[in-house]
């Protein structure tokens, strides 16, 4: 008896699923806006962002640098992609110490270098634009043998942002590593 209940309402339940209900249909449809700086121009919200966009600019167009070139990011190696790599060595060596300078190399994946340095001033966006996401430095100890897998692996890549190291590229992959001017050990 206590089943009873349960039953009936799944008989009711399937047959009610089985009617048939008329189909409805909705017709959609659109129209494209466009958004320029014209078609939204309230004063309103101009007046309160400007604080904040004087502030930012101010920030972001300070000169840190000069580049006497233009520089870009190219494969096998490239200027920007090369002082990339040497930035981030400094960085790296700061981060960990001294002690690792003779055998520490830093490499960077130029398809994170997303634009080139203008030759003339260097603006604090310029750097923004070049690596625009937030990017982490890794400290990481590797064996000969690790780092003879990773520099073939630049070579099957056609390339990457290295300082510190050289190699020679060919068909069966890297060769003749140096760092710091040393022979790759295993």
């Amino acid at each position: 008896m206590k089943y009873l209940f349960a039953h009936i309402l799944l008989i009711l339940l399937f047959v009610y699923s089985c009617s048939s209900r008329p189909l409805t249909y909705i017709v959609a449809s659109h129209s494209f806006i466009r958004a320029d700086s014209a078609s939204f121009a309230d004063s309103a919200i101009k007046a309160h962002i400007m604080p904040y966009r004087e502030e930012l600019n101010a920030t972001m167009n300070e000169i840190i640098g000069y580049a006497s070139a233009t520089m870009i990011s190219d494969k096998p190696e490239g200027s920007l992609s090369s002082l990339v790599a040497d930035i981030v060595y400094e960085a790296g060596i700061e981060l960990v110490g001294e002690a690792t300078n003779n055998s520490s190399m830093a490499l960077v994946n130029v398809r994170g270098i997303r634009a080139p340095l203008s030759q003339g001033e260097i603006k604090l966006k310029n750097t923004y634009e070049i690596m625009p996401f937030e990017n982490r430095l890794a400290a990481v100890k590797l064996s000969g043998n690790i780092l003879q897998e990773v520099f073939n692996h630049i070579v099957i890549r056609s390339g990457d942002g290295i300082s510190q190291a050289t190699f020679t590229m060919t068909p069966q992959g890297a060769e003749d590593i140096k760092i710091h001017k040393k022979e790759l050990n295993e």
